[in-house]
């Protein structure tokens, strides 16, 4: 045979059996089925550690906050009464000291949690009972408080609270301690005559909130971005003084209370501000440790989301507006405008008083 005849036979060509062909595809298939599986179950199983780690969260947060209620509802529940007791009769001049230090006492006695009581007047005249440093005797006093701070400013706060209220922080100066106190208004005849005070110490609240773990830590912040109770401050290392009577959030010793409000926008461009609310959140890391989120979650986030879909339905020509809920205008100051909306309806969390602020 020539060489031109051999250059015209063909090499005979290689061909994948039909059974390897069908292997291939069904197998590629099924691995890709199964990796989809697979991922879906990761995805899955990620969602419900982080589901079971905001319950576990929520129930350490809502322990917590069971202690406190138990705590302090007493305090408030004593001051409405004897608040009302005062309304209806007797006398609220300086010549009825005797049985309003009678009727201190005996609250006192019943509410071991309060340290001190005090009635006062409009002209800051005021009768006082505390319990001594060995919390088994009490002692009175009456006399003016117009030395102190917080004088003028809880009395202004006093003739805005409907029913009994809490208010901010104060510090005594006599006794050295940061209180927070149980407030309510003595109206007779429809003239406001004083306020009723029940104090109850701060450091007592750090103590109600350390759960002895590690791994969660809670804590209070007030509107002003104070430290009210913390952990650390459970173990002291603290002394409050008339300038300094609270920490700053920065100047605790906990990494994630100085990262909370740290972002920072820069420009200036325009943004419509659309939700206010206050309440008690959960705020920190929550995540398995490969997926970790830092996030709020709770009924008061849930109810300024709400809010805020709420603002997009206002009507409004201004840059900037700012709804807020009924617990937030209550903690604001009276000479700040605000226009009411009404009681609406938030999706999925019943009626809410809603307020415009101005």
């Amino acid at each position: 045979m020539s060489s031109n005849s051999r250059a015209k036979i063909a090499a005979p060509r290689w061909r994948l059996p039909i059974t390897s062909t069908l292997l291939v595809g069904f197998g590629g298939l099924v691995a890709i089925a199964v990796s989809a599986v697979m991922l879906i179950s990761i995805r899955v199983a990620q969602e419900n550690t982080d589901e079971l780690l905001q319950k576990t969260a929520s129930q350490r947060l809502d322990a917590a906050i069971a202690r406190i209620d138990r705590y302090l509802e007493p305090v408030a529940d004593d001051v409405g009464f004897l608040a009302g007791q005062l309304a209806r009769s007797g006398d609220l001049s300086t010549g009825g000291d005797g049985r309003i230090e009678t009727l201190m006492r005996g609250s006192l006695g019943g509410i071991p949690q309060v340290v001190a009581m005090a009635f006062v007047r409009p002209d800051l005249t005021s009768v006082r009972a505390r319990r001594e440093r060995t919390r088994d005797e009490i002692g009175t006093v009456t006399g003016s408080i117009a030395s102190q701070r917080y004088g003028p400013e809880l009395l202004e706060a006093a003739k805005r609270v409907r029913g009994v209220g809490w208010n901010s922080v104060f510090y005594v100066r006599d006794i050295g301690v940061s209180f927070i106190s149980a407030m309510a208004p003595v109206f007779r005849d429809g003239e406001f005559r004083g306020a009723l005070v029940a104090a109850v110490a701060v450091d007592e609240l750090s103590l109600l909130i350390d759960s002895g773990d590690p791994e969660t830590t809670m804590f209070i912040l007030s509107a002003t971005d104070e430290v009210i109770a913390h952990p650390q401050l459970a173990r002291g290392g603290f002394t409050p003084t008339p300038d300094h009577f609270l920490l700053r959030r920065v100047e605790l010793n906990d990494p994630v209370m100085r990262q909370l409000w740290s972002a920072e926008v820069d420009g200036g461009m325009a943004a419509r501000i659309r939700t206010s609310n206050t309440g008690i959140a959960i705020v920190g890391n929550v995540g398995a440790p490969g997926r970790i989120n830092y996030t709020l979650i709770g009924d008061t986030v849930n109810a300024a989301q709400r809010l805020e879909q709420l603002g997009k339905e206002v009507v409004h020509e201004s840059d900037c507006i700012v709804l807020a809920s009924e617990a937030t205008i209550a903690r604001l100051p009276a000479d700040i405008p605000r226009q009411a909306l009404g009681e609406l309806k938030l999706r999925g969390m019943g009626d809410f008083e809603v307020y415009r602020l101005a």
